[in-house]
């Protein structure tokens, strides 16, 4: 008996899925919101309403564990926005000089073309404080970080 319900169940769903991709936008999202509210009404008339708070605890939880990764969000992106090609698991070298730019440079660090040796200095402290892998950052950002402060005090007087 409970095979065909969930045969049923399945097919029920599929032929609600079928029918509401054929829906308008705004009626897709007032069948979505009923059906989840019928969903709910049968899980809690058959006391399994528990497996639904379950899922939305651990949901919370996760978020909560990486949500402190947010910040780094504008950080990440101005890295991965140049050239993602790069291999992570290279070290430092004079090869990997040449593939990056005076503006990857400065992105990286955040600072302008013409910058100091002490503003260059000063920028880097201040990223691998925050990105250094002793306080569990990464090691690919904290390398990318070196790298461009060695490259910019290297091209510092070209």
């Amino acid at each position: 008996m409970n095979q065909i319900l969930i045969i049923a169940g399945i097919i029920g769903i599929l032929l609600f899925l079928r029918w509401l991709r054929k829906q308008p936008k705004n009626k897709q999202v007032q069948a979505i919101l009923i059906f989840a509210a019928i969903v709910l009404i049968i899980m809690a008339a058959t006391g399994r309403l528990h497996w639904l708070f379950a899922i939305i605890a651990a949901a919370v939880a996760m978020f909560q564990k990486f949500a402190g990764l947010l910040r780094f969000l504008p950080f990440l992106q101005r890295i991965f926005s140049g050239s993602s090609t790069e291999n992570p698991s290279q070290g430092t070298s004079s090869s990997e000089y040449s593939k990056m730019t005076i503006e990857e440079a400065c992105k990286v660090l955040g600072i302008e073309k013409d910058a100091t040796e002490e503003e260059i200095i000063e920028a880097h402290r201040k990223l691998i404080q925050k990105i250094h892998p002793d306080r569990g950052g990464n090691d690919y950002l904290a390398t990318k970080i070196n790298q461009a402060k060695d490259y910019m005090l290297k091209n510092l007087n070209k």
